[in-house]
């Protein structure tokens, strides 16, 4: 079956987004076509009696550089448990992650997708929109970045050419 990618947006391969119920106006994220599954950067994650996850969120309201994330004063943070999965990461090392279900802001787009929780301290990037948040809503264009913020572009310069 043949489907349709005309009425798709196009995003660059990393977007600022925003995570509403986190307080998060924009975190530069990666659209991660090589990945099934999106993740957000979270600390001492810990599961609660009651089907329930507390985690700290270490992440500045609003990032501006797109070289790395800085970590603002970790604020903790409590979501339904949505999900607990085993993930192969991009290293090769498994571990269980807590899934939780975030609404994310991008292009003029809202939707509540699933992200898993882990320590992404030392990554380029907070966050990755994996393809099942990508799939039936955006294609990606590997060559370009900030493609559906502009104004939110990073202050040290468009780094479409820095590699990954």
């Amino acid at each position: 079956m043949i489907s349709s990618t005309a009425s798709l947006l196009v995003l660059g391969w990393h977007e600022a987004i925003a995570l509403p119920q986190f307080g998060i106006e924009s975190v530069f994220t990666k659209l991660d076509t090589g990945s099934d599954h999106s993740v957000l950067h979270a600390r001492d994650v810990v599961r609660l009696d009651d089907e329930r996850v507390e985690f700290a969120l270490p992440l500045l309201l609003k990032q501006r550089s797109c070289l790395h994330f800085s970590e603002g004063g970790p604020r903790r943070m409590v979501a339904r448990l949505y999900d607990e999965r085993i993930v192969k990461s991009s290293n090769g090392k498994e571990e269980i992650r807590y899934v939780i279900n975030a609404t994310v802001q991008v292009a003029g787009h809202t939707f509540t997708i699933p992200f898993s929780l882990t320590d992404r301290n030392g990554m380029r990037f907070a966050a990755l929109l994996g393809r099942s948040a990508l799939a039936g809503r955006f294609l990606v264009n590997s060559e370009t970045t900030h493609v559906a913020t502009p104004h939110l572009a990073c202050e040290d310069g468009n780094h479409s050419s820095i590699p990954l």
